[in-house]
């Protein structure tokens, strides 16, 4: 049965990569069958114990899968706790999840109590936790106790620092007044901004205050103004509303010019045309009230 799920769970990995194996080196093909060859020693380890436990006259058992040991998880993102379930006689169908902290020997977190015994829980690590390497998951079934296990060693959590990236414009572009474009920028930590503002400066000075409070989505629509004096020397900041030290401002210079004279003509014409439309609006209104 347990060498019957592992069997499904490799040729099912092997087929989601069939495609991206194609474009890899022969260089990186041979280090993905290398980490898949220590996850089958891995796996193999784990099939060991539990046939030990069944021949040691105990009938369940649960085997953490991972984190197992040296994994590095980062504070605030998501991942997936694994871990095998062996019965003969009384199925578990309730267990729990723990955090423990080995240096500590605490339980730094109650991650779940209960959930189903389906050998997986997504787990979004709390970014309360302490940065450490000393980190273990124990299970433990809700019907009987005693059937427990934890990571054999230990994985780390890491927390990592917040930070914001302009990306557009980060120099050389040359923008037009009245044209819009986008200003786009990375966020990358363990606690990303939740929204941000965005400067335009001149040297240290701040020029034009593009948006108090914008979504953090990496990217906002900017019109730039006439009131604008045309230079080659602006840069955009963009700024952690809550943790304003978390900030970045473009790399280089970029500029911003007076429109050209096409672009100028389109407006005008644009304009134009709304005035004739609405002028033949109102001739339309006089004619109906003559009548």
């Amino acid at each position: 049965m347990i060498t019957s799920v592992f069997l499904s769970f490799f040729i099912s990995l092997f087929l989601i990569n069939v495609p991206q194996a194609k474009a890899l080196t022969a260089e990186e093909i041979s280090s993905q069958i290398s980490q898949l060859q220590v996850q089958i020693a891995e796996i193999q380890k784990q099939i060991a114990q539990i046939q030990s436990l069944q021949m040691a006259g105990k009938e369940t058992a649960l085997v953490i899968t991972s984190p197992n040991g040296g994994e590095k998880w980062e504070m605030g993102s998501i991942h997936e706790i694994t871990w095998l379930s062996s019965t003969s006689s009384s199925p578990i169908t309730k267990i729990k999840l723990e955090l423990y902290q080995a240096s500590r020997l605490v339980v730094a977190q109650l991650i779940v109590f209960p959930t189903e015994n389906d050998g997986i829980y997504s787990w979004k690590i709390p970014t309360t936790l302490l940065a450490g390497t000393d980190y273990k998951i124990k299970i433990t079934a809700i019907s009987g106790p005693a059937v427990t296990d934890v990571s054999d060693r230990t994985f780390e959590i890491y927390f990592n620092p917040a930070s914001l990236a302009i990306t557009s414009p980060n120099g050389g572009e040359k923008w037009e007044m009245g044209s819009t474009y986008d200003i786009n920028w990375y966020s990358f930590g363990s606690i990303p901004a939740t929204n941000v503002k965005l400067e335009l400066y001149r040297g240290d000075n701040l020029i034009h205050l593009i948006t108090q409070s914008t979504e953090n989505n990496g990217t906002s629509s900017w019109k730039i103004p006439f009131t604008l004096s045309p230079a080659v020397d602006y840069k955009i900041k963009i700024t952690d509303i809550s943790r304003p030290a978390i900030t970045d401002v473009s790399n280089n210079n970029f500029e911003i010019s007076y429109q050209s004279i096409s672009e100028k003509l389109k407006i005008v014409e644009s304009q134009l045309s709304a005035v004739v439309e609405e002028i033949s609006s109102l001739l339309e209104e006089i004619k109906k009230l003559s009548e």
